[in-house]
């Protein structure tokens, strides 16, 4: 049987977002990733999934600076750095000085993002642009929206990058936390945006509409 490329969606009781993607050449990404409790179940699934003591992830793609979301990155690199190969890094978070003025408790897990982000070499880091493309194998993905620091209310949700991602003829688009005033600029921006899944944003509730 032909390889197929295959998404692992990463759960526990309380919300956050993990995905793990194997693409059918064999290549691992990760979207977001949890808790910093959650480094030890990327790294326990990327071993399953690599058959390697030290796994290569060939992209870790954010969507935003929450701490569901973006912690166990932030710990696998500070703390747990010979667990994993990280090749490159997708992001495109707030402005530090918006997130402390305006969702203080959040500003934390910003910096502890951004030390993790300086222990990497710099050719590792992409900060995306709407349009710009993220190639793996024969997975990519399309960055369709990034953050407007105009705005100033639920500032991380709103300021989620989305991403559309292509794999094997069929499209997922990944909202992150995305907020109802981003979704708007979302539909404007793309008007005809079309999937065949759609993660939902903010867990299902209170995203956009």
């Amino acid at each position: 049987m032909e390889n197929k490329t295959v998404m692992y969606q990463l759960v526990e009781p309380i919300q956050m977002m993990s995905y793990v993607i194997k693409t059918k050449e064999d290549k691992l990404i990760v979207i977001d990733g949890g808790y910093d409790r959650n480094a030890v179940d990327i790294i326990a699934k990327a071993k399953e999934l690599s058959g390697m003591d030290v796994p290569v992830i060939e992209a870790w793609i954010h969507t935003h600076c929450h701490n569901d979301h973006c912690d166990a990155f932030s710990e696998i690199v500070i703390n747990m750095s010979n667990a994993l190969e990280i090749k490159h890094v997708y992001h495109n978070c707030l402005n530090g000085d918006i997130i402390q003025a305006y969702e203080t408790g959040s500003y934390v897990t910003y910096k502890k993002f951004h030390q993790a982000l300086s222990l990497m070499s710099p050719e590792k880091i992409h900060v995306v642009q709407p349009g710009d493309t993220i190639h793996v194998g024969s997975v990519h993905f399309d960055v369709l929206l990034v953050p407007d620091e105009t705005i100033t209310g639920n500032v991380l949700n709103e300021s989620s990058v989305v991403y559309l991602m292509h794999v094997e003829g069929q499209k997922v688009v990944f909202l992150g936390d995305l907020g109802e005033r981003s979704g708007y600029r979302l539909k404007e921006a793309h008007p005809d945006l079309k999937c065949d899944f759609v993660q939902m944003a903010h867990h299902g509730s209170n995203g956009v509409t």
